[in-house]
C-alpha cells in the first residue's frame, strides 16, 4: 500500500541513521538472482533488464543502498508529494530502503537529481553503465522495448530488433539518447523521433 505522508516523513528520519549490514553481499545475491530470471542473454545492459511486467514487487530480495535502473514506468499516486516519477530506464541512486521485499526506497535520479519515494518492485539493482558516447548519426539496435509513457511526448516506442540512428551525441556515459526511426521505407510515412534509453541498446 502506498505510505502516508506520516508514515515518508518517519522513514526520512530513520534514514539519516539506518545502517545497511552486509550491503555488498546484498548486492551480489540480487545481481545473480536477476541475471538468473531475465529473458536477456547478451553481454549488454539489456542482458538482465527485465520485461517491464516481468518482476512483481514481492520477488527478490529486498534492495541494498546502490545504484538501480527503473524497469517500468511509475507515477506518483495522485498529487502527493515526495516520490519520484520515474521512466523505464531511468538510473538512480537509493539512498534509504525499509528492508522490507516489496517495500519502499528512497533514491535520487542520476539524469536530473530529482530525489523522493517509489516502490522497490520497479527497481533492478544495475551493472556499471556501457561507457561510452553515442556520435551524431550513429547507428543503434535495440535489444530491449520501451513503451513512450501516455501523458508525456518526447519519447519513443522501440521493441527488440529497431534500427535507430542518433539525433544528438551524448557523454559518457549516458542515459538517455535522442534517435530517430523511419516508420517506413515505401510509404512515405513520417520520420518517429524521441527519448529512447541506452540500457535497451546494443553496445
Amino acid at each position: 500500500p502506498t505510505p502516508s505522508p506520516a508514515a515518508v516523513a518517519s522513514a526520512a528520519n530513520a534514514a539519516r541513521g539506518v545502517p545497511v549490514a552486509n550491503a555488498a553481499e546484498s548486492v551480489a545475491e540480487s545481481v545473480a538472482d536477476i541475471a538468473r530470471r531475465s529473458p536477456w542473454r547478451t553481454p549488454s545492459d539489456a542482458a538482465w533488464l527485465p520485461a517491464p511486467s516481468s518482476l512483481s514487487a514481492a520477488e527478490g530480495p529486498a534492495l541494498a543502498l546502490g545504484e538501480c535502473v527503473c524497469f517500468r514506468h511509475y507515477r506518483q499516486p495522485g498529487d502527493d508529494t515526495g516520490y519520484l516519477r520515474l521512466l523505464r530506464g531511468d538510473r538512480v541512486q537509493v539512498t534509504w530502503t525499509d528492508g522490507v521485499p516489496g517495500g519502499w526506497v528512497h533514491c535520487t535520479s542520476l539524469a536530473d537529481s530529482g530525489h523522493g519515494y517509489v516502490p522497490q518492485g520497479i527497481l533492478v539493482v544495475s551493472p556499471p553503465p556501457v561507457r561510452r558516447a553515442i556520435s551524431l548519426g550513429e547507428g543503434l539496435m535495440t535489444l530491449a522495448e520501451f513503451s513512450a509513457p501516455a501523458d508525456q511526448d518526447g519519447y519513443l516506442t522501440v521493441r527488440p530488433g529497431d534500427e535507430l540512428v542518433a539525433e544528438h551525441r551524448t557523454v559518457d556515459p549516458s542515459i538517455w539518447v535522442y534517435a530517430s526511426r523511419s516508420r517506413s521505407a515505401e510509404g512515405g510515412q513520417p520520420v518517429e523521433k524521441g527519448w529512447v534509453p541506452v540500457c535497451v541498446l546494443a553496445p
